[in-house]
């Protein structure tokens, strides 16, 4: 049986915020960005940019760039 985890994971000088669906605690299934103000105003809207066909192995935020 699958174990999911959400993480949030944030950068240095970003506007942006990246959200991950980890599957048995590692294994990366969904990845999701939003903008920092609106994700600490209380209303996100996360938009998904890649999901588990991708087969991610790891998602960096660097600045406002993603890096999957």
């Amino acid at each position: 049986m699958e174990d999911d985890t959400p993480q949030v994971k944030g950068a240095m000088n970003s506007n942006r915020v990246l959200g991950l669906h980890l599957l048995n605690g590692n294994d990366i299934a969904m990845v999701y960005v939003t903008k920092a103000q609106d994700l600490f105003s209380g209303k996100p809207q996360w938009r998904k940019i890649a999901g588990r066909a991708a087969d991610v192995m790891s998602a960096k935020l660097v600045g406002d760039t993603v890096y999957i």
